[in-house]
């Protein structure tokens, strides 16, 4: 008997799809289904919505076989080049906008708006003293970078440190 002429087994109590039962138009739905009771209901909603989006936009874009293996070929990619101090998936974040659109959602509207630490910041550069001189050497314009740190009604914020980077004219952040 052909394997497409097997019949799928019946599950006893359950009142899951099979496999054959499963369409285009209800995956989603039927991952729904696949999170119980004691899942986390936070996580259930952002698990529910993300697939919901995923799905959506697969149907809208119509994505080929080969266009999601190139995706799932760039995660992958992505995810080996990654380490405890290259992120590529927050890199990903920021490229996207997401990271400044959730900064967005969760910042007080009143104060500035926080701004992501792009994927050039170089963790653990040495301080520079007020009045210091990033340009040393390099040819190019001077810039002046100054700035205060307060709350939201105008106070100094006690112990703020500015942290500024600018690449050099060699394209470098790290000259």
């Amino acid at each position: 008997m052909p394997v497409a002429d097997v019949p799928s087994p019946e599950l006893p109590n359950s009142t899951e799809p099979g496999m054959r039962d499963v369409t285009k138009d209800n995956i989603t739905e039927v991952f729904m289904d696949y999170f119980g009771e004691d899942t986390d209901p936070r996580l259930r909603e952002i698990m529910q919505s993300l697939a919901t989006h995923l799905h959506s936009f697969a149907r809208d874009v119509n994505l080929t076989h080969a266009e999601w293996v190139k995706g799932i070929e760039f995660l992958e990619a992505a995810g080996r080049i990654s380490n405890e101090t290259r992120h590529e998936f927050i890199l990903l974040s920021d490229v996207l906008g997401l990271s400044s659109l959730v900064d967005m959602l969760h910042s007080d509207p009143q104060g500035t708006s926080s701004s992501v630490l792009g994927p050039f910041h170089i963790a653990g550069s040495p301080p520079l003293a007020f009045g210091g001189d990033m340009k040393r050497d390099y040819e190019g314009q001077v810039l002046l970078a100054c700035g205060r740190v307060t709350d939201v009604d105008g106070i100094p914020v006690e112990g703020a440190e500015l942290d500024i980077w600018q690449t050099a004219p060699n394209g470098l952040y790290s000259s």
